[in-house]
């Protein structure tokens, strides 16, 4: 991947647009010669569903189109790109746009909107999960750290809404656990983090989803002053 990151920034610096290759997993399919293995431009991208495929390739924010390598997708897989590759839900039309509109035009400062697929956690409330989903952009204001990445999105209007505490039975929330801030610390309640490093649990947070398989290779290119859009997973 580093390989892959370094020859297409110089390409870019040259005023190149650049194509990435992602792989189907469907059976039977067929390249360009007679090979069945798939044909990712990045190896460790190679057997991981197409959609994700595509979601690390754009994350890189280097590629500017996406091709698929062998023939022919499915119609799941197909529409799961789609879904990735459309665009972020509108700003205005985020329950928390009048709230970051009193901060002037801000979002220019950020980078891409990066999709990270979800499964959510049985106990999750109605409140915890609009923080969650509905919340789009969730907004990284730089002050981020190596151990959780956070989103003040659910703070900014979550001063009236409950997120009473909620039993964690483990000591450590794992990399890849997606929590809110509960009302034991009032402040910063409504408040999004991603795991990135195991973090204590402190009575503080309320485990609400984590990350679907193979979406920790994601996880490493959500960085500082980035966009986060979250999406339930489901099987296809």
């Amino acid at each position: 991947m580093e390989r892959f990151f370094r020859k297409n920034h110089q390409l870019k610096s040259y005023g190149y647009k650049i194509a990435a290759i992602v792989s189907s997993n469907a059976p039977n399919t067929h390249g360009i010669w007679n090979a069945e293995d798939g044909l990712p431009t990045v190896e460790r991208l190679r057997d991981l569903p197409i959609d994700l495929q595509t979601r690390i390739i754009l994350a890189t924010g280097e590629v500017d189109d996406i091709l698929i390598g062998n023939a022919y997708a499915t119609e799941a897989e197909l529409k799961a790109i789609s879904e990735v590759v459309k665009p972020a839900k509108a700003f205005e039309d985020s329950p928390i746009y009048d709230e970051i509109k009193a901060y002037g035009p801000i979002l220019p400062k950020f980078g891409p909107c990066k999709r990270l697929k979800v499964i959510l956690e049985k106990e999750i409330t109605k409140i915890e999960k609009e923080n969650l989903l509905d919340f789009v952009p969730q907004l990284d204001n730089g002050d981020s750290s190596e151990w959780i990445w956070r989103s003040r999105s659910g703070r900014l209007i979550n001063k009236n809404r409950p997120i009473p505490p909620r039993k964690y039975r483990e000591e450590y929330f794992p990399v890849g656990s997606i929590v809110v801030v509960n009302d034991v610390n009032k402040h910063y309640s409504g408040e999004i983090q991603i795991v990135k490093i195991p973090i204590k649990n402190d009575g503080k947070r309320n485990l609400i989803a984590r990350l679907a398989p193979n979406e920790e290779q994601m996880l490493e290119l959500i960085n500082n002053e980035d966009l986060v859009e979250f999406i339930e997973y489901y099987e296809y």
